[in-house]
């Protein structure tokens, strides 16, 4: 029976084998994909491959914050108009003020 340093070594000449064999194999495939690609005239799309998009909101998912719309009349807050109006938007309008008096220009 072979000893645990021998298998050892038998096993990373197999590897390395395996490592020659795909190279090879490889190669082959690819020269046979990119023939066939010309030889039909395929693109990606006729492929079912997509290309990935460089927009930074579909790459990371996140979008960037809304610009603010209003802004206090001594200029210490702001607001975007969505959603519930900040408490010195609010005692603003409660005060009689139209909001529209707030938006920047």
């Amino acid at each position: 029976m072979a000893s645990y340093k021998e298998l050892l070594a038998q096993r990373d000449a197999l590897n390395k084998q395996i490592a020659d064999a795909r190279k090879v194999e490889l190669s082959d495939a690819i020269k046979q994909v990119k023939a066939l690609i010309e030889e039909y005239e395929l693109t990606a799309a006729d492929c079912g491959f997509t290309m990935k998009t460089t927009d930074a909101t579909a790459t990371t998912g996140t979008r960037a914050a809304p610009k603010p719309k209003y802004i206090t009349p001594d200029g210490a807050k702001t607001w975007t108009g969505r959603g519930r109006a900040p408490k010195e938007f609010q005692a603003l309008i409660d005060a009689g003020h139209d909001k529209e008096e707030f938006l920047i220009k």
